[in-house]
């Protein structure tokens, strides 16, 4: 489910499109691959029950990952807490 939000807030608010889905069984380091108007952005998205929100820790993960390393995606990360619900956006791009 979290998954479905971050992929539409990132639609609505950003006018990215999903080009595919990563796979975790081959450490891709990333959940989504993103298309800008013309940049790629790697997107990892992290669902909590908690108060706390973990955009360090997944914006960690997702610079690390392959295709910010090697294919010079964007990082972007989504965090979605379904305790009080909210989604929070967060990207490495230039301002």
């Amino acid at each position: 489910m979290g998954s479905s939000i971050a992929v539409a807030l990132a639609h609505r608010h950003k006018k990215w499109r999903v080009l595919r889905r990563l796979q975790s069984s081959l450490s891709e380091g990333a959940d989504w691959i993103l298309q800008g108007q013309s940049e790629v952005y790697a997107l990892e998205v992290k669902g909590t029950d908690e108060g706390s929100l973990p955009l360090a820790e997944a914006l960690r993960q997702t610079r690390a990952s392959l295709w910010v390393q090697r294919k010079g995606a964007i990082p972007a990360v989504c965090v979605v807490s379904f305790k009080a619900p909210r989604a929070v956006f967060q990207t490495d791009e230039p301002k």
